[in-house]
């Protein structure tokens, strides 16, 4: 008998363990949910555009930095909501706070 593992259920699993994960990290800010309308990935950094705001990874420095894994795992979180249409729920760095900027510190996919 072959098991019927079907590719996007071992995906949905893995988001959902890593929003887990990641999910208990302090917040500064967060937007309940917005619509995704960019998704830009350029090696070690991630910029997101959800309803005209741009919200990054910070790949060194001082601030809240995020490690490729953590990069890797948000791309796929963002594209996900990208291609289906669904808001994003972002956590971030509030531009206020001490880096002066929107840095992603965590996303979720949301109905």
């Amino acid at each position: 008998m072959k098991l019927g593992i079907k590719p996007l259920s071992v995906i949905g699993v893995s988001l959902a363990l890593a929003l887990v994960l990641l999910g208990g990290r302090a917040k500064a800010g967060t937007t309940p949910s917005c619509t995704v309308t960019s998704v830009f990935y350029d090696p070690g950094r991630l910029d997101v555009l959800c309803d005209g705001v741009q919200y990054y990874t910070n790949p060194g420095g001082t601030c809240h930095t995020a490690s490729i894994d953590d990069v890797k795992v948000w791309y796929s979180i963002a594209m996900a909501a990208y291609l289906s249409g669904k808001r994003l729920g972002i956590s971030f760095e509030d531009p206020s706070g001490s880096c002066g900027n929107n840095t992603i510190w965590s996303l979720q996919i949301q109905n």
